[in-house]
């Protein structure tokens, strides 16, 4: 039996440049945003627990899964977020995809320290 628990998300963007603007500024074109979030549960494998023990256990999955949303509800923010982001983002034609990329890193980002929270809060109410 593991008691780990996992919540995890993998974002995906690609987009067209626009054409320049007058003063070198370009934007994104069509962009595409995908997500992927996974909440992985520990099982019970073989387990013989007495009813007692189950109830604890189930209780215990209970408050785990109820943690592991709180991640996918930072998770789903984070897409909105990325997604407003992408479709207001401007750059200097020369060098916008890094630029673009590194923006999106920074939305992520902040929410990895709000997953980090999440757990610390956790940790300390346990």
């Amino acid at each position: 039996m593991t008691t780990d628990a996992l919540t995890s998300t993998s974002y995906k963007w690609k987009h067209l440049q626009a054409p320049a603007k007058k003063n070198g500024i370009c934007t994104p074109s069509q962009v595409e945003l995908k997500a992927h979030t996974v909440i992985t549960l520990p099982r019970l494998v073989n387990a013989k627990l007495t009813k007692d023990e189950l109830a604890v256990w189930a209780k215990s999955l209970k408050k785990l899964l109820s943690h592991e949303n709180l991640h996918y509800a930072n998770h789903q923010q984070a897409f909105l977020e990325i997604t407003q982001e992408a479709n207001s983002f401007e750059a200097p034609c020369n060098g916008f995809r890094a630029a673009f990329s590194k923006a999106m890193k920074v939305v992520i980002h902040g929410h990895i320290e709000t997953d980090e929270a999440i757990d610390k809060k956790q940790s300390t109410s346990s």
